[in-house]
């Protein structure tokens, strides 16, 4: 087992007696920050097995206490190549250089929104371009948090429309 550290934010800023649901549902290893508009973020140390897992146990742990739930993960994956850049130590004229071919082995990620006059990128997928494509020792990103939050927002809006996330894929599968 591994410990996994991660926030996640939540629907709404519990009330007292939500705060202590939480730490009986077996959130005993998560910190509630709430902020002056009504928002909360959970901060979490959690061990299992993957990220996936531990997110995912965190979010079973929410749902307990009725009314609370997990929103969204907080990361920071949507990037300019500029940011990109400046993340991993490198310039911006190098990321575009890759981004356009002119560079590198080709493959770059393509951008999440080709047609927006800013063009914003996964940085998660950048990391592992630069890690499989040139070899390169650049931090890890981790792609489970990005997953872990497509999956809660998913939900989120499943919930919204009262569809059953499940029942989608089962019937796409």
């Amino acid at each position: 087992m591994t410990d996994w550290s991660f926030e996640l934010e939540l629907n709404h800023a519990p009330t007292n007696d939500e705060l202590d649901e939480l730490y009986e549902a077996g959130l005993d290893d998560c910190d509630v920050t709430t902020s002056p508009d009504g928002g909360a973020r959970l901060s979490c140390d959690r061990a299992a097995e993957t990220m996936l897992d531990a997110v995912a146990s965190v979010v079973h742990d929410v749902r307990k206490v009725p009314g609370l739930r997990v929103a969204s993960v907080v990361h920071n994956d949507d990037v300019t190549l500029g940011e990109a850049a400046q993340r991993l130590g490198r310039s911006a004229q190098n990321l575009h250089q890759f981004a356009k071919g002119e560079r590198g082995p080709g493959r770059f990620p393509k951008p999440k929104n080709p047609a927006g006059p800013t063009r914003f990128y996964s940085y998660a997928e950048i990391v592992r371009w630069m890690r499989e494509a040139l070899g390169l020792d650049v931090p890890e990103s981790n792609l489970e948090l990005v997953l872990a939050d497509m999956l809660i927002r998913a939900g989120v809006l499943a919930d919204a429309v009262q569809r059953s996330p499940e029942r989608f894929f089962q019937r796409a599968a």
